[in-house]
Parts: structure tokens; sequence; C-alpha cells
């Protein structure tokens, strides 16, 4: 499956843990690299940060710009990036990232990210309780959702909640 279609992530994602377990990381991580770079998805962040136990915060930041090199005008690689230099205290690494990812797409994810970036820099309480309050007015981040029923799953399933084979989409 992942060879005939890369970007689906739940595909890729298994292909990768695979190989990883296998002993063959760097075969993980080209899928994974492959993958993000034709269409980046929020599992395959998820994955790729599996593929090195106990790294340190500045260390993974740093592995992560592989990621940034292969898709540096994507919403979501700015996400991940402003995550990932948030827990590495890369404070004006994090805003750089946040702020590009609030101009090329902002979700409420983005929303709420830029709440805690506010709270965890020493921003204060009461500019997150602003950028959370944007979170009302903003799009919904892409997630699974069941075509047949509209409800939201926390992961991708072969057959949805209704029971139908494939209902279940990235949106």
């Amino acid at each position: 499956a992942n060879r005939r279609f890369p970007r689906f992530a739940p595909a890729t994602v298994l292909a990768a843990t695979v190989s990883a377990a296998l002993g063959r990381k760097g075969q993980a991580r080209r899928l994974l690299e492959r993958a993000w770079e034709l269409s980046p998805h929020p599992e395959f962040a998820d994955a790729y940060a599996r593929l090195e136990d106990n790294e340190e915060p500045k260390a993974r930041l740093k592995r992560f710009e592989q990621l940034e090199r292969l898709q540096p005008k994507h919403a979501l690689t700015h996400v991940v990036m402003a995550e990932l230099a948030m827990a590495a205290g890369e404070w004006k690494t994090a805003k750089h990232h946040l702020d590009d990812a609030l101009e090329r797409d902002p979700t409420a994810g983005v929303y709420r990210l830029y709440a805690d970036f506010e709270r965890a820099s020493g921003g204060g309480n009461e500019k997150a309780r602003s950028w959370l309050a944007k979170t009302l007015d903003a799009q919904p981040d892409d997630c699974w959702v069941c075509e047949d029923s509209g409800e939201v799953l926390p992961e991708w399933q072969l057959y949805g909640p209704t029971g139908r084979f494939d209902s279940v989409q990235w949106h």
C-alpha cells in the first residue's frame, strides 16, 4: 500500500514502523521523508520523532530540519517546527514558525499552539486567552472523519463507525 499510495499516512507509518523494528532506520527515515515531501501529515511527523529514542529536544529540532527543507512553505511544517522549538526552549525560533503557520493556514490548532507559546515563553495568560478566543472562529484542523456519520475519529480505520469500508477520510 505504501508503494502505491505513499501519501496515505496509515500505510506509510506502518511501513516505516516495521522497517525501524527490523533495524532499518535509514529505510524508515527515507519512507517518511518521501511521504512528507509529497504531502505533510502529522502522523508522518510523529513516526519520524519515534525513530530516535531518548532524543534531546534540541537534537530533535535539528533532525527535523530535514523535513523543513523538504516542505519549507507548508503550514504543517511550521507547526511541527514550532512545537519542537518550544520543547527545546528556542522561543525566537518557535515564534518565527508560529507566525509562518498563522500566515499560511490559520487553523484553530495554530491559535491553540500560539496560546501555549505565550504561556510557556512568559507572554502571560492574558495574551494566551486572546489567542484561544480566536479558535472559536478559526477553521478546524484536518482530522480523520467518517464520511457517512461525520464522526471525528482519533485514528484511521478500515471500516467507519457505520460499518462501510473506506468511509474514513482525512479532511
